[in-house]
C-alpha cells in the first residue's frame, strides 16, 4: 500500500508511520517540520505528493485546544486549509480516493458525557470549531465527489513520542515538572479526562483502513474510563498547585468506544496509570545513572 501521512513528524503521525513501515507499506511523510517543501498548506506540493498514493492519513494540524483561544485565526486558517488541500488533491488524483482524518474529542465540547458518535457536536474553542468544520468538509466531499472517508476521534492520547506534541499535553508536562522539581498545576478539582494509548489509536486507524468504504464512518477511540486530573497529579507528585478551570475549558470529558468495538473489533489495551509507572521508572533510572 502506498500511503501519504500528513503531519507524519508529529506525535500520532510518527507512531503511525512506524507501524505502517513495520507492516511493509510504502509511506510518504508530509510535515512542515521536514521543511517548507512539505507544507500541507501549500497546495502545489500536496498535489505533487498525491500523484502515487493509494490513501491519505491526514493528521496535519496545529494541536492547540487550549491555546487556540489566544490565536483563533492561526489555528482555524491552518487546520482548515490543510484539510481542504488534502481533499482537493485527492479529488484531482487518478489513483487516490481514500482519506482517514484525525479529528478530536474537542468536537463534543460541553455536551453531557459519556460521548458517542451520535452526540451532537458543540465547539467550545476555535480548535474544536475547526475540527467540526473539517469533518463537515470531508462529508461534503464524500457526498459530492465520492471520496471514501473515515473520521477518527481520539481522546487525550498518551504514549511513545508524546514529546513531539507541541505544546506538551498535561501528563507529559506534569512528568517533566516532576522530574525538575516544579509544582504540578491542576485546573479544576472536578476536571476529568478519558486517556487513550497511542498504540491503541494507531491500531484503530489500521483497522478503520481495512473497513473503509464509500459510506463515511466516524469512530471514537478512547478508554471509556473517567480519570480525574487531580488524582493523576497526586499519583505523580505531592507538589500540587490547584487553580480554577478556565471558562472555555470542558470540565467533563469522556466517551464510549462501543461502535469501534462492534465494527472494528477494537478495544484499549494500556491505561494511563501503566504509562505513568513506566515513565516514572525511566525518570528514576535516568536520575540514578547521573
Amino acid at each position: 500500500m502506498d500511503a501519504l501521512v500528513t503531519g507524519g513528524s508529529g506525535f500520532i503521525g510518527t507512531n503511525l508511520i512506524e507501524r505502517l513501515k513495520k507492516e511493509g507499506h510504502s509511506v510518504q511523510n508530509m510535515d512542515i517540520r521536514n521543511g517548507s517543501d512539505c507544507d500541507v498548506c501549500y497546495f502545489p506540493r500536496i498535489n505533487f505528493f498525491m500523484a502515487h498514493q493509494y490513501i491519505v492519513f491526514h493528521a496535519a494540524n496545529i494541536p492547540a485546544h487550549r491555546l487556540s483561544m489566544g490565536s483563533p485565526r492561526d489555528i482555524i486558517l491552518n487546520n482548515y486549509q490543510t484539510t481542504l488541500n488534502v481533499l482537493e488533491a485527492v479529488r484531482r488524483s487518478s489513483r487516490c480516493n481514500k482519506i482517514i482524518f484525525l479529528s478530536s474529542f474537542a468536537v463534543y465540547g460541553g455536551r453531557d458525557t459519556p460521548w458517542n458518535e451520535s452526540t451532537p457536536v458543540q465547539a467550545t474553542t476555535p480548535y474544536g470549531l475547526c475540527k467540526i468544520q473539517c469533518e463537515e468538509l470531508l462529508r461534503r466531499y464524500n457526498e459530492w465527489y465520492g471520496i471514501s472517508i473515515v473520521i477518527i476521534r481520539p481522546s487525550n492520547v498518551f504514549g511513545e513520542h508524546e514529546e513531539l506534541h507541541q505544546p506538551l499535553q498535561v501528563v507529559p508536562k506534569w512528568l517533566d515538572d516532576f522530574q525538575h522539581g516544579r509544582p504540578l498545576v491542576v485546573h479544576g478539582k472536578g476536571t476529568f479526562r478519558d486517556f487513550t494509548y497511542v498504540g491503541d489509536v494507531v491500531e484503530g486507524i489500521i483497522r478503520a483502513n481495512e473497513k473503509i468504504s464509500y459510506f463515511p464512518k466516524i469512530y471514537n477511540l478512547c478508554s471509556g474510563k473517567v480519570v480525574f486530573l487531580k488524582d493523576i497529579a497526586e499519583y505523580i507528585s505531592n507538589n500540587i498547585a490547584m487553580v480554577d478551570l478556565p471558562k472555555h475549558e470542558t470540565e467533563k470529558w469522556s466517551g464510549s468506544y462501543g461502535k469501534a468495538m462492534k465494527e472494528l473489533g477494537w478495544k484499549p489495551t494500556k491505561t494511563i496509570w501503566e504509562w505513568i509507572d513506566e515513565r516514572k521508572r525511566e525518570i528514576k533510572a535516568e536520575k540514578d545513572s547521573t
